[in-house]
């Protein structure tokens, strides 16, 4: 049987043996970081090197790639040969470590173990290796029925096992008890002022550069109607809530009142079985309220205008409405999100106004014009090959608030501005006549190539969590069942090698019958004759 360090050490071994070990190990971690496109920074190498084949607790700065750092570590654990336990991981980590490890490179492929799982297949997805994200309760249940093969077990990883706040440090107490219970030796500290951290963040230091964007003075307008109609429907709560304490400071005059929800409104949420129906009513149009000003501020005119029109004609908002539908300044609303939807003829193309969508959404004022300086910063990057960072697949990321600016952004790189103008005139044309005209569509105009755009949503575009595991565990659960039949064939053949061995002395059937008599026969023969001339 291996102990965990000596198979942890074959893990880094070289294949010839004739290197020193060191050398063994840094040729083996560039070959699996091509093979896993893995790339790891001088500082996580070291990490790995020094504390690979030890039982450790690391404690890594925020935003240092821990994460990285596990992925690199489930991939050399991903083995037929041993098995690795993770357990007290969080769901989204789950999802993204399991989507990474689907890799056709990995031998073994990722299993999760959770109550979905029946007994006979987790006893055969622990006999095929690999990595497992577990649930801690199954596992201590499967370690006392003798269910886990001992003897395979290189290690259990404790996924956020301990964690601080930088600001305000706790006593050692605490972390010196998580040692003594994962029964461990050492601790991996691994801070922004270390000096292999530092000196790898030092060669590409962070460029920031900041671009302000105004909103345009009718969006302006547009905004000031929100935010009044807002705070006006926080002054009726608070008339209404008179059994709350309202003595706290008035929040309908502050600035971020429209923004963020009050106290008030916290406080009823909490109380949502007690409360009236006005209350209810007012809750509702401060939440819609809200979702409009966050629509004029980061959204497109025709995202907003048509938001408001559904408003507008949908009945059981209109008869559940607390009222402020039908005031002066909401009227003033829907005519300033009208007078932003203007529509324009561009030889057989029916679209919006082009200057007026540049001016009333900031980030593709902004956008546009940052595309051509990335454009060529890479190129540059591109035809400079003294440099490892100036590579011609360096990716370029674009942060957003929401997914919705993430798929806005998305839609104007991949469409250009007259396709983008052209579908948002189609959102509206039901509900704006003035934005009839011609259905033909213009052709796209890429900022960038097309197919190298992608869309990170977990939920927006692509697989969610639900369709990672349903995946993983489709696939476990056919290799579980090949592993039961592979498992009962070796039992058969076992049992047939046995039976051959326990029946030495049946000489009685086919050639070995005949060639015990023949034996026989000679040995009387050579008996009859030493008779005759040895006699008695």
């Amino acid at each position: 049987m291996l102990s965990p360090s000596r198979i942890k050490a074959e893990l880094f071994s070289s294949d010839e043996g004739d290197e020193d070990d060191d050398e063994g190990i840094t040729s083996d971690i560039k070959c699996d970081e091509d093979l896993n496109k893995v790339e790891l920074l001088e500082f996580e190498k070291n990490i790995m090197l020094d504390t690979f084949s030890d039982d450790v607790l690391f404690v890594l700065a925020r935003g240092l790639g821990l994460e990285r750092l596990m992925l690199h570590h489930f991939y050399l654990y991903s083995d037929p040969k041993i098995l690795v336990f993770v357990i007290n991981i969080t769901q989204y980590d789950e999802a993204y470590f399991l989507s990474r490890l689907r890799d056709p490179i990995v031998k073994c492929p990722p299993k999760v173990i959770n109550a979905d799982v029946s007994i006979k297949d987790r006893e055969a997805l622990y006999m095929e290796g690999g990595v497992h994200f577990i649930t801690s309760r199954i596992l201590m249940v499967d370690l006392l029925q003798g269910r886990v093969p001992f003897k395979n077990v290189a290690g259990i990883v404790v996924h956020r096992a301990h964690h601080d706040q930088p600001s305000a440090l706790n006593s050692m107490g605490s972390l010196q008890r998580l040692v003594n219970r994962l029964y461990i030796r050492r601790v991996r500290l691994v801070p922004r002022f270390d000096v292999d951290v530092k000196r790898v963040l030092d060669l590409y230091p962070p460029r920031l550069i900041e671009v302000t964007c105004e909103l345009p003075h009718p969006m302006r307008k547009v905004q000031s109607a929100l935010v009044d109609i807002i705070r006006t429907c926080i002054k009726e709560l608070k008339q209404c809530a008179s059994v709350l304490d309202t003595s706290a400071e008035d929040e309908s005059t502050h600035p971020s009142a429209g923004l963020i929800p009050s106290m008030l409104e916290v406080q009823l949420k909490a109380a949502q079985f007690s409360i009236t129906d006005k209350q209810q009513r007012l809750l509702t149009d401060l939440k819609h309220l809200r979702t409009l000003l966050y629509q004029a501020e980061e959204l497109e005119p025709a995202t907003l205008y048509h938001t408001l029109s559904m408003l507008r004609s949908d009945k059981d908002q209109v008869a559940n409405n607390s009222g402020w539908l039908f005031t002066q300044t909401s009227s003033k609303l829907f005519a300033e999100a009208e007078a932003m939807c203007k529509v324009k003829v561009d030889g057989d193309y029916t679209l919006l106004e082009v200057i007026l969508l540049q001016m009333y959404v900031p980030n593709i004022s902004v956008l546009k014009p940052s595309t051509v300086p990335i454009k060529m910063m890479t190129n540059e990057n591109v035809s400079d090959g003294s440099s490892v960072q100036h590579s011609p697949g360096s990716p370029i990321l674009l942060l957003a608030d929401s997914s919705e600016v993430c798929r806005q952004l998305r839609n104007l790189i991949k469409w250009g501005k007259r396709k983008l103008s052209w579908i948002q005139r189609r959102q509206i044309v039901d509900d704006l006549p003035s934005a009839k005209g011609s259905s033909r569509e213009p052709p796209a105009e890429p900022l960038w190539d097309p197919m190298q755009i992608t869309l990170f949503g977990s939920s927006a575009e692509g697989e969610s969590r639900a369709d990672i595991v349903n995946d993983v565990q489709a696939i476990q659960k056919l290799a579980a069942r090949q592993g039961r039949k592979r498992r009962k064939q070796a039992e058969e053949e076992m049992k047939k090698k046995k039976l051959r061995g326990d029946q030495p002395r049946l000489v009685q059937f086919g050639i070995v019958h005949y060639k015990k008599q023949s034996k026989v026969g000679m040995f009387a023969l050579f008996k009859w004759r030493g008779d005759s001339l040895w006699p008695k």
